[in-house]
């Protein structure tokens, strides 16, 4: 039975580290990833930091859910005064013509585009459990349609910005702390500089530990396959993790390619490759 501590999140892109600490809270395994350090006060949280490429940190373990919170410059549609003919020409720009008929300037969209592959990159990594959050982006891009669109003032911030959410294997969010949103600032109004203004919401972190993490603890042992070793060893995959943990030399079977074994009949012999024996 997967308990929190051994179910690997991976946070991408967060250096503030807020996310990946209300999971670590929680008891989950829960690493952050950026290509700065981390910026998180607790200097003991550093240790579950990864500075580096999120796609190579992806590949690094077998991460069972994967958050992400990819660069939005490009993609935003805050920045579409930057990437439109006539919202801020700049003499010697050149202009490509999209399919609507719209005119961009060329480098800020082709920069653009380098943020949706790294985008749907990371909404298709392959993880059981995924979630990527992003301001509104331009429709432009063309981004997929997000499962949820919500707002800090819904977790408890006095405040207002427009966050959108895909989602793989998870729910939607439910409302914490609802408030009433008229009369509150725009988070991008309030004076903070552009680096604190990206920082993440506790109240999302919070909503997300418990509500994810529930999720999570409830679905992740839900595939209790009876499984045929060898043509004669027949056990459940819980009773594989009891045994196994009973040898000296201690080998966790943790990790499992669901995909590849739902396909696989009761009674079908399973290879070493549908199974990934971690040693600890």
């Amino acid at each position: 039975m997967r308990t929190a501590n051994n179910i690997k999140i991976l946070v991408a892109c967060e250096e503030s580290q807020t996310v990946c600490k209300a999971f670590r809270d929680r008891g989950f395994d829960a690493w952050s990833c950026d290509l700065q350090s981390s910026s998180n006060d607790n200097q003991d949280l550093h240790r579950y930091h990864i500075k580096g490429d999120a796609l190579t940190v992806r590949m690094l373990r077998n991460w069972d859910c994967v958050i992400a919170f990819p660069p939005c410059t490009y993609l935003s549609n805050a920045g579409a005064r930057y990437l439109y003919k006539g919202s801020k020409d700049i003499p010697g720009n050149k202009l490509i013509t999209l399919a609507s008929g719209k005119k961009v300037i060329t480098e800020r969209y082709n920069k653009g585009l380098q943020g949706k592959e790294f985008f749907l990159a990371l909404l298709n990594c392959g993880a059981r459990y995924v979630a990527i959050e992003n301001p509104r982006p331009d429709h432009a891009y063309e981004l997929p349609i997000p499962s949820q669109i919500i707002c800090p003032s819904q977790y408890g911030h006095a405040y207002t910005k427009t966050t959108w959410i895909w989602l793989k294997g998870l729910p939607c969010l439910v409302d914490t702390k609802p408030q009433n949103k008229d009369g509150l600032p725009s988070y991008t109004d309030l004076k903070r500089s552009p680096k604190s203004r990206s920082k993440f919401h506790s109240g999302f972190a919070h909503a997300m530990a418990c509500q994810w993490g529930d999720h999570m603890l409830k679905t992740i042992n839900d595939d209790q396959i009876h499984l045929l070793f060898d043509g004669e060893f027949k056990t459940t995959l819980q009773d594989l993790i009891i045994a196994n943990n009973e040898d000296d030399d201690v080998t966790s079977i943790s990790d499992i390619d669901l995909d590849r074994i739902r396909s696989i009949s009761i009674g079908d012999t399973v290879t070493i490759e549908h199974i990934n024996l971690t040693r600890i």
